[in-house]
């Protein structure tokens, strides 16, 4: 479980970065860091999938598939719904404050992707708390 831990840790690095240099509109380096948040992902999804199936009895695995599934898509949906809300009414707020139209939109995605890191962060610490019990439920 550490593994995870630094698997997410990956996600909450690269998400914090992304919020610190997101607002200077440097498309390079946001999409460079977004590359490295993606490979967390990658790198965090299957194995997770792994391990919450192996709880299972083997004719249940596709069951739990399903319902692994069923609650990604549902998250999935959560967040470009939070993200474009945070986007749209931080970016009206500058623009209202007098920022130009593109320095309001650097500013709104700037707020939503601070929002984002805020939860990798937390899941991250989330993470170092089970990996901690886990490990000593091992032992």
């Amino acid at each position: 479980m550490a593994a995870a831990a630094g698997r997410l840790c990956l996600i909450a690095v690269g998400q914090t970065a992304i919020s610190m240099t997101a607002a200077s509109m440097n498309i390079g380096v946001v999409v460079l860091l977004t590359v490295v948040v993606y490979a967390g992902v990658g790198l965090v999804l299957s194995p997770s999938q792994t391990a919450g199936l192996e709880t299972l009895p083997a004719a249940e695995h596709p069951h739990g598939t399903a319902l692994l599934n069923t609650w990604n898509m549902i998250a999935a949906s959560f967040g470009p719904s939070l993200f474009i809300g945070l986007l749209s009414s931080s970016a009206v707020a500058a623009g209202a404050a007098g920022a130009a139209t593109d320095v309001a939109q650097a500013i709104g995605f700037a707020a939503a992707v601070r929002v984002a890191a805020v939860i990798a962060v937390v899941g991250f610490a989330v993470s170092l708390v089970y990996a901690r019990r886990e490990s000593h439920m091992s032992h």
